[in-house]
């Protein structure tokens, strides 16, 4: 009788006990990709059936590499399932505890850009602030397509076929950029050369710190579309 009342005990304590971190209560499936003072970027793996232990997150990006299905199960016993997404379309949630386990028959990998200590990002625009009436602009850019936005970050995801290069358009903010489908690439800079072709590869993130605008173009010189997801971060020193 007393082991019963010890084994409900130790489930309740479980139970209410606070979510701890991914990358340190499941080190096998995430590992930190890039972090400062504000951000951290994560990516989290999951063979199938493999689960993750309950942690918390603050408020993040999340941008799927592969369709997968996924259970979400909640601090208070609930669960969800999301329908899987084959277009690979970035999400935005605010800050949440929950296990996750992979109940499909393949492999998932998500990255995750986390905003250290925000709980919510607000209300996400219908509609992008900056103009795109600038011929430089990102946004006027016809390979660059916005996808959300909100005070602390915008989401544009660039779709260049095989062989073909964007327009000149400027880059404002610092930002990571996560390929979902890799390629050869070449970059250009306003009164450079073009750079040599390298591989970008599918799954590959790069943070890149932006003190002043810069200008460029990008070649896709490989036989497939190169496709990337640019995480603009538009608040950097509030929180």
């Amino acid at each position: 009788m007393h082991a019963i009342r010890w084994l409900a005990l130790a489930v309740l304590l479980a139970a209410n006990a606070p979510a701890q971190d991914l990358v340190q209560v499941s080190p096998a499936i995430a590992k930190v990709e890039y972090e400062d003072a504000t951000i951290r970027v994560v990516r989290s793996h999951y063979e199938p059936g493999a689960s993750s232990a309950m942690h918390k997150h603050p408020a993040r990006v999340v941008i799927s590499l592969i369709p997968a299905s996924f259970r979400l199960s909640r601090p208070d016993g609930s669960s969800i399932t999301p329908p899987p997404d084959p277009q690979l379309r970035p999400l935005a949630f605010g800050a949440e505890s929950h296990a996750v386990t992979n109940i499909g028959n393949t492999p998932a990998e998500n990255i995750e850009i986390e905003f250290k200590g925000l709980a919510e990002f607000g209300a996400l625009r219908t509609a992008p602030l900056e103009s795109s009436a600038d011929p430089n602009s990102l946004l006027h850019e016809p390979h660059h397509h916005w996808l959300m936005e909100s005070p602390w970050f915008r989401v544009v995801e660039a779709r260049i076929p095989p062989g073909d290069a964007t327009q000149w358009h400027r880059h404002s903010h610092s930002n990571v950029s996560v390929r979902i489908r890799g390629s050869e690439v070449s970059t250009q800079a306003r009164d450079g050369e073009w750079s040599k072709p390298a591989s970008a590869a599918a799954g590959s993130i790069e943070f890149r710190n932006v003190e002043a605008p810069y200008e460029h173009r990008v070649r896709n010189n490989g036989s497939g579309e190169y496709r990337v997801v640019l995480i603009e971060l538009l608040r950097r020193d509030e929180h």
